[in-house]
């Protein structure tokens, strides 16, 4: 597998080996388009959303597919797939350490790989992180 953040992210819910995760993340980074884009070319479908979507996702879902339930409201599932699933938190900084995440979470993937492969020796402020940006 190559050494891009999303594929590490990737192998990391896959590991689970369960058709259903309930994801808690914090950080909002499983909410972008883009990662959701990538997350659905390696089968994983992700639901964001009320009750009834998650239902209906859950429904309709892929057997081969992995289904990722996350939503803003925290907490708010439906106890028949909540009781099938297995819960999990993901942020950002579990991959990418010593960088300011709230200063980096929005960047686009391939500038987010460059970081995620630039390791550094101490962790940098925001000030830093932005410079190094």
């Amino acid at each position: 597998m190559e050494s891009s953040l999303i594929k590490h992210i990737i192998k990391a819910i896959l590991a689970y080996d369960t058709p259903v995760l309930i994801i808690e993340n914090n950080d909002g980074f499983l909410f972008r388009a883009d990662v959701i884009k990538e997350f659905e070319a390696n089968n994983i479908n992700v639901s964001i959303g009320n009750k009834l979507s998650q239902r209906v996702d859950f429904e309709l879902r892929d057997p081969i597919e992995t289904l990722i339930l996350v939503n803003l409201e925290k907490r708010q599932y439906l106890e028949d797939i909540e009781f099938l699933a297995i819960h999990m938190k993901l942020s950002l900084n579990q991959f990418i350490t010593d960088y300011h995440i709230p200063s980096i979470k929005d960047l686009p993937l391939d500038k987010l790989d460059l970081i995620f492969k630039k390791k550094q020796l101490l962790s940098l402020t925001k000030y830093q992180t932005l410079k190094v940006i």
